[in-house]
């Protein structure tokens, strides 16, 4: 694990960095190729692909890109790029400039930033994901050290200790670890929804799950729901909602006995949100989670009572959870 912590330290205190692209070097660094030629070409190369390269992205403070003629520090590349982009190329590589020249030139990565240049990269053996990644959060690699991928995760995600309330509500394959079911099994080229934001952590990982306060929806009795949708209602104000599965859930749905209560991301009476369903059993205490759904409100319709019949009723109340 040394070598990987010193390559990290050699690319931290560098001088100037220069990136060497086959890609790259065969274009021309020209004012006059059209700027969203350009960034295809910049975010499309392999550089920008690599698991590896991902330190010297992040780590080094003068990063200086090799084209066909010309020397271009990545700043450069950035502010031309700032001041040429149109829509919609800006809004798929904006928050991607805004990491590579902001929070990375800091040493102040944020979980969610890294997690976003994570995600168009890939590595040819996935094992090596957890070690590449943990020094730049500023974890020691032999602390993630493990015989399986999954062991070296758990490990992983508490070393990071705190992450965005949003991973939980994440459409994506998740660990297996009691504990640890609401964690992303990788991050690394994954294409699925994995709800990271840049900003600040506010969930905390424990042994047992992951600490987060948020408004949860509990049902009178335990429930049985393996349809497309279904009709909720709190009983706190007789405000109505439908709650419809991920569809990318619908086998592990399909598997559940019954649930117990709704998480929500954000309160569903302003907004459509994402929910995730806890499902509770005698030999597990802390609520377990098992699949993503979501959540729209219906407001105060006048037929509430022939409603409040078909409704599956609940309640909702903010408070401190701990979802394993």
């Amino acid at each position: 694990m040394r070598p990987i912590e010193m390559m990290a330290n050699i690319y931290r205190h560098s001088t100037v960095t220069l990136v060497y692209d086959a890609g790259l070097q065969s274009y021309s660094y020209d004012d006059q190729i059209p700027m969203a030629t350009f960034v295809l070409r910049f975010f499309t190369c392999k550089w920008m692909h690599r698991l590896w390269t991902l330190y010297e992205c992040v780590l080094a403070q003068n990063i200086v890109v090799a084209f066909r003629e010309a020397l271009v520090p990545i700043k450069d590349i950035f502010v031309r790029a700032m001041r040429n982009l149109m829509y919609p190329v800006a809004n798929h590589v904006w928050d991607d400039l805004i990491i590579l020249t902001t929070y990375g030139r800091s040493n102040n990565l944020a979980m969610g930033a890294l997690q976003r240049l994570l995600l168009s990269r890939k590595c040819s053996n996935p094992d090596d994901e957890p070690f590449v990644t943990a020094p730049l959060l500023g974890i020691a690699p032999g602390a993630i050290t493990a015989s399986s991928h999954e062991e070296r995760m758990v490990k992983f995600w508490s070393c990071v200790g705190k992450v965005s309330s949003g991973t939980m509500f994440s459409t994506c394959n998740r660990l297996e670890t009691m504990g640890f079911g609401w964690a992303p099994k990788s991050l690394a080229g994954n294409q699925q929804d994995v709800r990271m934001a840049p900003g600040k952590s506010t969930a905390e990982v424990t042994p047992l799950g992951l600490r987060h306060e948020g408004l949860l929806f509990k049902f009178k009795s335990p429930v049985h729901f393996d349809g497309e949708i279904a009709l909720l209602c709190d009983s706190l104000d007789d405000h109505f909602f439908l709650m419809t599965r991920d569809s990318a859930d619908h086998e592990k749905l399909k598997s559940l006995n019954q649930y117990d209560a709704i998480v929500a991301l954000n309160n569903p009476r302003f907004s459509i949100t994402t929910g995730v369903i806890l499902q509770l059993t005698a030999e597990a205490p802390v609520p377990r989670y098992s699949y993503s759904l979501r959540v729209a409100s219906m407001g105060f319709p006048e037929a509430n009572e022939r409603l409040r019949r078909h409704a599956i009723m609940c309640r909702s109340e903010e408070k401190e959870i701990v979802i394993a």
